[in-house]
């Protein structure tokens, strides 16, 4: 920050606003260092380069036609209801919901808590019967619905396990129980096949699984990829058996295969704009736009990246969020991949409209830290959870409808 706040102060100092230095040196506590700037005309020079950039893309070599038309001001901003019975006085770590309509969370306590999911959705808070059994000791930490089975869902937790349940809103059954982890596991993710699920951890690894013959489901271990640094961002393409890892302390991304039913890992992503190896930030969650086109990255900044899936080519940035080294952000994308959804330390959500990078909404609605979100794309609907013990639910309104 104090670097920042030098270049700006190099600014007015060399653009001689008198005033406008002298208030913010007061204000920030901070005073002009001409020696803590490397070269004259510094911040100049930084909005050359990104205009450059900018003008570089537009010249079509970005790929980024289509993806960055003009939003049409629909996205959830609403709060519609929140859900405060589930958990008690638990913190909501993770949040899903089944095509079959039932409402998952998992607790810093490590229980797993089922119910439907109203339908149609009230205004006010709903009478709720859940379903609790306590599955992990520790935090609860991942969830995943089977993309067929609407019955099958995968946690994950502190206590290093992960979990094949068999569920409906009534009903939680445990059907296998995987040791093979040293540390947290945080992520378990399914692939679009349903055929493997993946699992991230602590212990700087991934570990696959893939589904036994029969007619009850059965997985069993298949691999463990092993990398430089724990494992905090994980997601498979929507089209294909396809997965990324982003691991702490590298300036990759890594792209595995399970297409051919062996894990072959196809290439690595350089982050840095300029290609270089230094590691800067840490890529904390990680996602494919709708069509697969378009790579999403969460940092532990204030910064979301944007990069071209088949050239790994950075074409946006979106800054606006609160979030450091000690943040865990989490995202996601509006089914129409004109607007991304992103956590924030400041208790909000706030919402970019992709085409100009520019936030349109910061969604205001919890009293804690959000932990996780998940877009329910067949209603439409945008679901938070956090520190507070509350799921909130976004409803669709226009930006327009708003303003008028």
């Amino acid at each position: 920050p104090d670097k920042k706040l030098q270049i700006v102060l190099q600014f007015l100092f060399e653009e001689r606003y008198v005033r406008a230095l002298e208030a913010l040196e007061r204000e920030s506590g901070i005073t002009y260092d001409s020696n803590a700037v490397s070269k004259t005309g510094q911040l100049a020079a930084i909005l050359d380069e990104y205009h450059e950039r900018c003008r570089d893309r537009t010249d079509g070599h970005g790929g980024t036609d289509g993806l960055f038309e003009r939003g049409d001001g629909v996205f959830a901003n609403r709060l519609q209801v929140s859900l405060d019975g589930l958990a008690l006085s638990s913190s909501i770590l993770a949040v899903t919901v089944s095509h079959l309509g039932v409402l998952a969370v998992g607790t810093n306590k490590g229980a797993i808590i089922v119910v439907d999911f109203p339908n149609p959705l009230p205004t006010v808070a709903p009478v709720l019967s859940p379903t609790t059994t306590q599955l992990h000791k520790g935090g609860l930490l991942g969830l995943d619905f089977h993309p067929e089975d609407g019955n099958l869902l995968l946690t994950c937790g502190m206590d290093r396990t992960v979990n094949l349940l068999r569920v409906t809103s009534d009903h939680i059954q445990t059907l296998q129980t995987f040791y093979d982890h040293e540390k947290y596991v945080v992520r378990v993710k399914w692939s679009p096949s349903g055929k493997f699920f993946i699992s991230s951890s602590y212990d700087k690894s991934i570990n696959v699984y893939r589904q036994e013959s029969g007619e009850v489901p059965s997985y069993s271990y298949v691999q463990k990829l092993p990398f430089k640094g724990a494992v905090e961002g994980v997601c498979f393409f929507h089209a294909s058996d396809m997965f990324i890892v982003g691991v702490r302390d590298d300036y990759r991304l890594h792209v595995f295969d399970l297409s051919a039913n062996e894990v072959k890992k196809t290439r690595t992503m350089n982050m840095n704009a300029l290609g270089d190896e230094f590691v800067s930030f840490t890529a904390m969650d990680v996602s494919t736009s709708p069509d697969d086109r378009y790579i999403l990255v969460s940092t532990d900044k204030n910064r979301l990246i944007m990069y071209v899936t088949e050239t790994g080519e950075q074409v946006a940035n979106f800054y606006g969020a609160v979030n450091d080294e000690y943040s865990y952000p989490r995202h996601c994308w509006h089914p129409s991949s004109q607007y991304i959804y992103a956590t924030s330390q400041d208790k909000a959500i706030r919402v970019w409209e992709v085409s100009t990078q520019k936030v349109v909404s910061s969604l205001e609605g919890h009293s804690a830290v959000v932990r996780g979100l998940f877009y329910h794309t067949e209603r439409q609907l945008l679901l938070s959870c956090g520190f507070d013990s509350v799921v909130n639910v976004w409803s669709h309104s226009s930006e327009y409808e708003d303003a008028a």
